[in-house]
């Protein structure tokens, strides 16, 4: 715990670097669940969505 920034700051420049950018979050669908039925948050976000290269 003593070390979390710097952790999240590790993990989400390598994310980053995979999609071209300074920092990145990476999320899952998990289509398992009933609801949403439709990639809500990717249609919401599309402007800003990146695949990792």
């Amino acid at each position: 715990m003593d070390d979390y920034i710097v952790t999240m700051e590790e993990w989400t420049r390598s994310r980053g670097r995979l999609c071209g950018v300074e920092w990145a979050e990476g999320f899952r669908q998990y289509e398992g669940h009933g609801y949403p039925r439709t990639p809500l948050l990717q249609e919401l976000l599309a402007d800003h969505v990146r695949v990792p290269v």
